[in-house]
């Protein structure tokens, strides 16, 4: 009997646990059928008050005003290298102008520094044919001097025949003075010709001198006609204005234009860079 009510205590015990939470679960269950679907919101926008101010294009010019020195990065002067009359001359080039770079800003005439390279072109070819000349000339001595070295040694055995014919008295004395004399000749004609064949060389020397001579200046009236025209070794400005005239004029006149960079720099700022 004990036993058996303390197992019923137990029991009403789990009985009086688990009833309210079973309840409780019924409830939320019903609730949740029950309760209607949430709607969703947008998200609304906040307005923020602003003042427009309109923006019309319109054209105008940077400019920066200060104080200091200032002075072109790069300056370039122009200097005769040529002499001749401006066949060419830029009629827009004046003072502020910019330039660009490769532009051609006079030209000189050429027609001196071409005559210079006809003249120069001629004296080479004439030197050549010289040369040539000099070439067939030696050759010829060569063959010359050897007939006449043989020439030689026959008159001097011919020589040699009559002493001893004059030795015998078989000849007279007239025919061994006739053959002395014959090979003397020999001797100077063989001696003349080894001496112009002995200044060949020196010639020849003296040819090749005088052409490159001459070829030196075909290269300078070449690199005088490269020097006519004048063009701008950068992308520049005008920095003063040219007093000239034309019609053409000499190119002295104008040898000291000055110009300069486009772009300038305060000296103060240069300073502050190299320090």
């Amino acid at each position: 009997m004990e036993r058996t009510r303390g197992m019923m205590r137990k029991a009403g015990r789990a009985v009086a646990v688990l009833l309210p939470l079973a309840i409780g679960a019924a409830v939320l269950v019903w609730a949740a059928k029950e309760q209607a679907p949430l709607a969703l919101r947008e998200p609304e926008e906040t307005a923020t008050s602003v003042r427009v101010q309109p923006i019309e294009p319109v054209d105008f010019r940077p400019a920066v005003s200060a104080f200091g020195t200032v002075e072109p990065l790069s300056i370039w002067r122009a200097v005769a290298e040529v002499a001749g009359s401006v066949e060419y001359f830029d009629p827009e080039l004046r003072a502020g102008r910019l330039v660009d770079r490769s532009s051609l800003i006079i030209r000189l005439d050429q027609t001196d520094h071409r005559l210079a390279e006809a003249r120069s072109l001629a004296e080479i070819e004439a030197i050549e044919a010289r040369l040539e000349e000099l070439e067939i000339r030696a050759r010829n001595l060569d063959a010359l001097l050897e007939i006449q070295r043989r020439t030689l040694a026959l008159a001097a055995i011919e020589y040699e025949c009559q002493r001893v014919l004059l030795e015998r008295e078989a000849v007279s004395e007239i025919a061994v003075d006739a053959a002395e004399e014959a090979l003397q000749q020999r001797r100077t004609r063989v001696q003349e010709l080894d001496n112009e064949r002995r200044l060949v060389p020196a010639q020849r020397r003296l040819e090749q001198a005088e052409r490159a001579a001459a070829r030196a200046r075909l290269a300078e009236a070449r690199r005088n006609i490269e020097r006519t025209p004048v063009t701008m070794p950068f992308d520049g400005r005008i920095a003063d204005g040219l007093i000239v005239s034309w019609p053409p004029f000499p190119w002295t006149s104008i040898c000291r234009r000055m110009i300069e960079d486009g772009w300038f720099r305060d000296a103060a700022a240069r300073e502050e860079r190299r320090g």
